[in-house]
């Protein structure tokens, strides 16, 4: 499976097209750990430069990043950060809608 990576209809290589999109933060994370994985994993990093071209080297190190422990380690981290959001979320909403209506209908303030 081959990536190809476009902006604004021009196809740019991976490290471009993650600096230009600076909206997703999930992908430059990934991006982050993924290259701090090779630094400290060098041989890794070595063996798989051996086998893909320059043109393609930033894909297969994301591929093969994707099947270390490192990175279900990282998808955790993401993961728990978007259920703490999510938590915050409903507790407002369900102050919102279910307690503050209450506490309005006993202060009379409905009347």
């Amino acid at each position: 499976m081959k990536t190809l990576y476009y902006i604004n209809g021009k196809q740019v290589d991976i490290n471009t097209y993650y600096s230009a999109s600076s909206s997703d933060f999930i992908r430059k994370y990934l991006w982050k750990s993924c290259i701090f994985y090779y630094k400290s994993h060098p041989n890794e990093f070595e063996f798989i430069a051996r086998f893909s071209d320059e043109k393609h080297l930033a894909f297969s190190l994301m591929e093969a990043y994707e099947r270390t422990d490192d990175y279900k380690e990282q998808m955790k981290k993401i993961n728990s950060n978007d259920k703490g959001c999510l938590l915050i979320f409903l507790l407002i909403f369900g102050f919102l809608i279910l307690v503050l209506p209450l506490i309005l209908l006993f202060t009379g303030a409905l009347d």
